[in-house]
């Protein structure tokens, strides 16, 4: 599936009624108009994504802006296309030269054609060679390892109160959007609350800042170590040399507002401010309650995915190349 160019440009250059019918201020529109250039050089970065159909595709940034607006859903690959494209095709060599040209900043004299692409299947559950990279783990199906009565007692004592005061000062930010300051600010806001939690045990509990090359907007990771002789029954781990795979509870840090990310507010009640309150509350309840687990339960607050997953991928590609198993991703 080929995507028409410049979705978003061409909404923003329309007209006056565009931004009427978006309820914006009149001071907002001059405004937009008075910034139309700006938007078109920022949004001319070349980026390959694949859709839901797992076809990979090349657009620009701002026809990402315009793929959110009409509800198509995608994942930025730019940074590790290499993995899942056979080197020795015409596409690698196509999609490495319109990248390099990009990055040598000969972009304003080349124009790149989506349609010079073949319909190329991208599948990430296998490599290149068609093999799997998802470990098999047995889950268990008996109700000894679930706790009902555990559960029951940590909902009675969710803290709705301070949810809402979370959510307050996430929403409070002017926009949490991953390629600016406020991004960067409403992230170290939640590192600072995952350090104070942390300092309950030491040795128990770890957080650490995932930095980006490319944006800055850290992703943040709280870890809970494992206590593999807490409970032997729910999986049979015989060989002592296999790490026991993590769990991970996931939410998004930032927001986005799909108009002018750069300028406009977002302060993402929504999307995904409730989220990330809701991963800090379980958080909070596991550490206050000092449960601890078998597995190592991590709890990943990732960056940029409004720009395509681009934090969550950089994660996981990370654990990928470390040889971490992972059983099982609760997102939120």
């Amino acid at each position: 599936m080929l995507f028409p160019k410049s979705i978003v440009g061409s909404l923003l250059i329309s007209s006056c009624s565009v931004y009427a019918n978006l309820n914006l201020g009149i001071n907002e529109q001059i405004f937009l108009l008075d910034h139309q250039d700006h938007i078109e050089q920022v949004g001319s970065e070349p980026r390959l994504i694949m859709t839901n159909s797992e076809e990979v595709t090349l657009v620009t940034e701002q026809d990402k802006l315009g793929l959110k607006l009409n509800g198509v859903t995608f994942k930025d690959v730019t940074n590790y296309w290499e993995e899942f494209i056979d080197s020795e095709t015409d596409d690698f060599l196509q999609i490495s030269k319109i990248l390099n040209h990009y990055k040598q900043k000969e972009f304003e004299n080349y124009q790149f054609s989506i349609e010079s692409l073949s319909s190329n299947k991208f599948n990430i559950l296998e490599d290149k060679k068609g093999s799997p990279i998802l470990p098999v783990y047995e889950y268990p199906i008996d109700n000894s390892s679930f706790h009902f009565k555990k559960v029951d007692k940590l909902i009675n004592k969710i803290d709705t109160e301070k949810m809402y005061s979370d959510l307050s000062v996430l929403t409070g930010f002017y926009s949490r959007y991953y390629k600016s300051n406020y991004g960067l600010e409403s992230a170290l806001w939640v590192y600072g609350e995952l350090l104070a939690l942390a300092t309950d045990n030491a040795k128990l509990y770890n957080v650490t800042l995932f930095e980006h090359e490319d944006f800055p907007q850290p992703s943040i990771i709280f870890k809970i170590l494992g206590n593999p002789v807490s409970n032997s029954t729910s999986n049979d781990h015989t060989n002592e040399s296999e790490p026991i795979p993590k769990i991970v509870v996931g939410c998004h840090l930032d927001s986005i507002n799909l108009i002018m990310p750069n300028f406009l507010k977002a302060p993402g009640a929504d999307d995904n401010g409730s989220g990330v309150v809701t991963v800090l509350e379980a958080l909070r309840l596991i550490v206050k309650n000092n449960l601890t687990f078998e597995n190592d339960v991590e709890f990943h607050f990732y960056a940029a995915e409004e720009g395509g997953l681009l934090g969550s991928a950089e994660v996981m590609k990370d654990y990928k190349d470390a040889n971490a198993k992972i059983s099982l991703i609760i997102f939120h």
